[in-house]
């Protein structure tokens, strides 16, 4: 299945769910004739037939069944790795490491108390050290945001 795209999977799926290629291009919002073709060349890449075709009947082979349970595994970690870049982007998931020069340990954590509310989903992680410390550490992703005095 060398050069399967995504967009083939998913089509493919739906196509096995509805067992009809104009609901499925329907539900896709596609062409009927965008449907065959991504399935045609699925069966390509395949090398087997995925559907058997009786006029308007279709019905899954013995390949084609094989092929829709890991295409359905495929989507569907595919779509949770969605949800997470997702969450990431909203700023619901995720750690954020903040490096800081010892005075600010006394004014930073009350600062951040609003943003831990507003996104219970970040782990902030609070390093103190020195300025040129947190510069490197800055330089080589060790934090993401340095606090400290002008050099």
């Amino acid at each position: 299945m060398k050069n399967t795209t995504f967009r083939q999977l998913r089509v493919f799926s739906e196509v096995a769910k509805q067992l009809s290629f104009a609901r499925a291009a329907e539900n896709l919002h596609l062409t009927p004739p965008a449907v065959t073709m991504q399935v045609k060349e699925l069966e390509g890449r395949v090398g087997v037939p995925l559907f058997e075709r009786n006029g308007k009947q279709v019905s899954l082979t013995t390949a084609g069944e094989y092929i829709l349970v890991h295409a359905r595994k495929i989507l569907s970690t595919l779509k949770d790795a969605e949800d997470v870049v997702a969450r990431l982007q909203r700023l619901e998931v995720g750690q954020l490491t903040i490096g800081m020069v010892s005075t600010a340990k006394y004014f930073v954590p009350p600062l951040l108390a609003q943003f831990q509310r507003e996104h219970e989903g970040i782990e902030i992680k609070l390093l103190v050290s020195n300025r040129e410390q947190l510069v490197k550490m800055l330089h080589g992703n060790e934090v993401d945001i340095a606090i400290m005095g002008r050099p």
